[in-house]
């Protein structure tokens, strides 16, 4: 355990009943530990330990739309909010047992198109919600995905959550029962949110923009990033990969690929020669350059990766 503050809430009672008994990962702002209750039920546990007023901003922004969306199975489900003993907000979250999609792809780096199609579809269905709700989740990326033992997959991580659509901005003018108005202020400009080898093209652009509510990141950007996912099942490539430097040069490299990426075109996109037509044409589409050339949302692209599956002939 590298930061010897986590800790301290082992052996901790949350949510009136679950006793965390282990740490499990750390983000970018929270830990998140295993915890189980007295009928053996498990949960998982993600306590803020960042002291920025922004980190705090975006964990409450995960806790209203996890607990607002309707039940997914393919979501980590929310099951409760408290503080820890030293005053930290926390969330309970579902459980889920299993391995990442990216340690899966380190086991078999790409799979039939059949089999991506299936797995694409899958996926496209955690979105739907957070889409019909004009949100996007900004950090798709298999990391993020988990392929439970029990079969099935989990998306998890809406820590870089943005209302794109002033959907829920709406709804805290018009709703005094959602209290506190945490979609209101703005915290992404100048800010590089999601991971750079899935994000969309403008959501680099909007980085660097002066006013991030001119921004055009939106749902289609989640579809450019699970675009990106499936091109990376069907080929075992990333389609716009980063160079492997030293710690020390990471910056300069993303400096590079940040001008590099912002200038590519649609024509830039590799080549997919073992993939069914049909297919290569829904995957060139998620990938375009514009934003309102790409399917509008997952549930636009589910429809197209099974429409697609009429021209594939393989088992």
């Amino acid at each position: 355990m590298a930061d010897p503050r986590a800790r301290r809430h082992l052996g901790e009672v949350v949510g009136r009943r679950f006793l965390i008994d282990r740490l499990v990962g750390v983000g970018s702002f929270a830990w998140v530990y295993h915890a189980v209750d007295k009928s053996g039920a498990e949960a998982a546990v993600k306590i803020l330990y960042s002291e920025e007023p922004s980190a705090g901003l975006r964990f409450a922004r995960e806790a209203r739309v996890l607990k607002a969306l309707p039940r997914n199975r393919h979501v980590a489900q929310y099951v409760d909010e408290d503080r820890s003993r030293d005053g930290r907000p926390l969330l309970v979250l579902e459980f889920v047992d299993g391995i990442t999609l990216k340690q899966g792809m380190e086991r078999a780096a790409k799979v039939t198109a059949r089999k991506a199609v299936a797995f694409l579809a899958e996926l496209c269905h955690a979105f739907v919600g957070l889409h019909q709700l004009g949100v996007a989740h900004r950090d798709v990326k298999p990391e993020n995905i988990l392929l439970a033992r029990t079969g099935g997959i989990k998306l998890i991580d809406f820590g870089l959550i943005r209302d794109a659509q002033g959907i829920l901005q709406l709804l805290e003018k018009e709703e005094e029962a959602l209290g506190d108005r945490i979609f209101a202020d703005e915290i992404d400009t100048g800010v590089l949110a999601g991971t750079p080898e899935y994000m969309a093209p403008e959501q680099f652009a909007d980085s660097a923009a002066e006013e991030m509510t001119k921004g055009r990141t939106d749902t289609s950007s989640d579809v450019f990033s699970l675009g990106v996912i499936l091109f990376q099942l069907l080929t075992g490539l990333k389609p716009f990969p980063m160079r492997d430097v030293a710690r020390e040069d990471y910056a300069r490299e993303l400096l590079r690929y940040f001008h590099h990426r912002i200038r590519l075109t649609d024509d830039d996109v590799p080549a997919m020669p073992a993939v069914p037509p049909s297919l290569q044409s829904v995957v060139r589409k998620a990938l375009r350059a514009d934003p309102k050339r790409r399917q509008p949302d997952a549930r636009v692209l589910m429809e197209d990766l099974l429409l697609s599956l009429i021209h594939i002939s393989e088992p």
